[in-house]
């Protein structure tokens, strides 16, 4: 599977001031690599990968998952194709205060129409690969803010979607745990999905295939793998 982003152009506004996030930016990932994008506060990082996930859309431009051109379809159909196609980590976490650890990354599979004993069977198995399966019973308030970050990436992996978004899932771990989420991810990349990774961690730079540097909403460099791994030794 491939994402595909043409000529990306998008604008913020705050008040009567129009700030420009994104001014052409374009990026293609195929099947089976890590793309890490990196850059300075403000660069349009995470407006990047809003735009890629159907959750927000261009001023300009296309972005085109899996034979779908996001940017011209509802929002509804947009959702449609993000909870089949698309595993999301926000920097948030955003997991569901009321669910549980197990009942938020079930939720993907249940929302699908899984079964809900499968569901819950391979739930705790993206926990378990987290190391998190002790703490499937708790809500996200009982969680540190690391565990939660975990959660949230167990969730986007547990449906083995094709495209993976990571919005900084490193931020907030320890240096094994972060470890042990890079590799996750790079072990899906073996099964065919494209991940787009934004981060500030140079241990997830050195993992990836390609990283794409944004500065002031373009592209200002792009280094391949042995130059990403020279880069954060």
């Amino acid at each position: 599977m491939t994402v595909e982003a043409v000529d990306l152009v998008r604008r913020h506004r705050q008040g009567d001031v129009v700030v420009p996030a994104l001014r052409g930016v374009s990026l293609t990932v195929a099947g089976g690599e890590l793309v890490a994008v990196v850059g300075p506060s403000g660069s349009g990082k995470s407006t990047l990968l809003h735009l890629l996930a159907g959750v927000d859309v261009p001023d300009a431009g296309r972005v085109v998952v899996a034979g779908a051109a996001l940017h011209a379809l509802s929002e509804d159909a947009r959702a449609a194709i993000r909870r089949r196609t698309i595993g999301l980590v926000f920097q948030a976490c955003n997991l569901v205060p009321l669910l549980t650890a197990l009942e938020n990354v079930a939720l993907p599979l249940l929302l699908d129409g899984e079964p809900p004993r499968r569901a819950r069977a391979r739930a705790l198995a993206a926990l378990a690969a987290v190391g998190l399966a002790e703490r499937a019973a708790r809500t996200p308030d009982r969680l540190s803010g690391g565990e939660a970050q975990r959660v949230a990436v167990a969730r986007a992996l547990v449906a083995d979607p094709p495209l993976v978004l990571a919005d900084e899932p490193t931020g907030s771990l320890d240096a094994k745990s972060a470890e042990g989420v890079l590799t996750l991810l790079r072990d899906a990349t073996a099964g065919g999905t494209a991940i787009v990774l934004v981060t500030h961690d140079p241990r997830a730079a050195a993992r990836a295939d390609r990283v794409i540097r944004l500065v002031d909403g373009r592209i200002a460099a792009e280094l391949g793998e042995d130059a990403c791994a020279r880069a954060a030794s």
